[in-house]
């Protein structure tokens, strides 16, 4: 094959897989605009009270509901930042760069995260109903705090890899993948998705 046509292939390769993953991403976006009740069972843990109180009008409260060995099994103590619960060291992990203002947000986001590692390594997950209000919650604090066309396009391009990543890992707990495992899910999940399986 000539270089000029294999590289036509390869773009085209490249976005029909580009719009398979949009197109598997998007198909639930109606329903999950409905917001996901948490089964009465999750209410019951220590994870799943402090995400709830996370998810509140007073995020406050999530301090005070952290599971008591919390600190031990994750290795940090949460902070307040600005009146919410955080990740001290946590951050926005992102391909592209975003606004600063997003940290502290991110920080948040992260403490979620790792409540959803908590409620897993103690044989209690929560169902997705965490793992998407938490997105959404990262979503709609960054929304918040922008005022101009630049920072309205980082977060929406947040909620694009949010949606995505929590898409491929099914809403469950977030593992550290490689390279690999990535390629491996999203094929997985896009598979699953062409023959009706997920949405």
């Amino acid at each position: 094959m000539r270089p000029r046509a294999a590289a036509m292939t390869a773009r085209i390769v490249l976005c029909t897989f580009l719009i398979l993953i949009i197109a598997a991403v998007s198909a639930p976006v109606g329903a999950a605009a409905v917001t996901l009740a948490p089964a009465t069972s999750d209410l019951r843990t220590p994870a799943g009270r402090a995400i709830t109180a996370l998810l509140s009008d007073h995020p406050d409260r999530a301090i005070a509901m952290l599971p008591g060995d919390f600190e031990h099994r994750i290795g940090y103590r949460p902070v307040l930042i600005d009146g919410t619960p955080a990740n001290p060291d946590g951050g926005c992990s992102s391909p592209v760069p975003l606004p600063g203002r997003f940290e502290p947000l991110c920080k948040t986001h992260d403490l979620g995260y790792d409540l959803l590692r908590y409620a897993g390594l103690t044989g209690q997950p929560l169902g997705g109903w965490a793992r998407k209000g938490l997105d959404a919650m990262l979503v709609r604090r960054m929304r918040a705090v922008c005022h101009d066309p630049l920072c309205r396009q980082s977060a929406e391009l947040a909620e694009i890899g949010l949606r995505f990543n929590t898409w491929r890992q099914d809403s469950g707990v977030p593992v550290a993948e490689t390279p690999v495992d990535l390629v491996t899910t999203t094929v997985g999940r896009i598979a699953l998705a062409a023959t009706g399986w997920v949405r």
